[in-house]
């Protein structure tokens, strides 16, 4: 089996955890090589806070043992992806806090030689949302929050443009989310979709290396996906850990959860 020779490092909510599988695999055509992959993800994931979905309680990505893994991890070529931003928004953060947050990350990896490519809000589905179509969404993705539509939007808004403007001070490549990657969920990526827009999205962090052909994921290393479970985390009020990395795939490949 090759050594591993790179790092992946992934910061974002549920889309991120939904693409996983895809996403390993399209890295994977692009390192050419066994990758260590560290993970912060997870439903209603928030970058400053404790979040809760569904009984189940994780650390804020800025809080989480990802930092610590990287910090005492071996001296590895990283590229990182931030993604999955506007769920503190319905935690009720400030675009000031959320932008202060992500700042943060940012520089944590920027000191690690990572640079990582950033995914912006989807205000193209944002923008179009009515308020009743925004209830509906907010009941089944946030039901226990309240926040007000013209306040959630013009937050988003806000934002955004602190992203924007975060990223251009870090010199960092961001990506735009398109209306056909959505359906009537205005977060989530599509189910079909998820394949080709996050492949899309990494070779934007490999313009000047072509991908091999993608090969699939094999039965097992897809059962070792699914049952991966992340280091630290809270569920119906009872603490669990895991050791990590809490997958390893066939070509080498580990992946850490955090």
């Amino acid at each position: 089996m090759s050594e591993i020779r790179s790092r992946v490092v992934l910061l974002g909510a549920s889309n991120l955890r939904l693409a996983l599988p895809s996403l390993v695999r399209t890295f994977e055509a692009f390192e050419r090589s066994p990758m260590q992959v560290l993970v912060a993800c997870g439903h209603g994931r928030s970058y400053g806070m404790t979040s809760r979905v569904l009984g189940v309680e994780l650390p804020s990505i800025g809080r989480c043992g990802i930092w610590d893994a990287l910090l005492h991890g071996p001296p590895l070529p990283t590229v990182a992806l931030l993604t999955d931003v506007g769920n503190d928004i319905m935690y009720g953060a400030s675009a000031g806090e959320i932008g202060a947050w992500i700042a943060r990350d940012i520089e944590r990896l920027a000191a690690l030689g990572a640079r990582p490519l950033v995914v912006r809000i989807p205000l193209v589905t944002i923008e179009r949302l009515s308020s009743w179509q925004y209830e509906i969404a907010r009941s089944i993705l946030y039901p226990t929050r309240r926040i007000p539509w013209k306040a959630a939007r013009d937050s988003a808004r806000e934002l955004d443009r602190r992203l924007l403007e975060i990223a251009s001070d870090h010199d960092l490549p961001v990506v735009e989310p398109a209306l056909d990657w959505y359906g009537f969920d205005p977060i989530h990526i599509r189910r079909k979709r998820r394949a080709s827009v996050w492949g899309e999205i990494v070779a934007r962090l490999f313009e000047d290396s072509p991908a091999r052909a993608m090969s699939t994921l094999s039965g097992a290393d897809r059962r070792s996906l699914a049952r991966a479970r992340p280091a630290s985390r809270r569920v119906l009020g009872f603490a669990r850990a895991r050791a990590q990395p809490a997958a390893q795939l066939a070509s080498g490949t580990t992946i850490s959860l955090f």
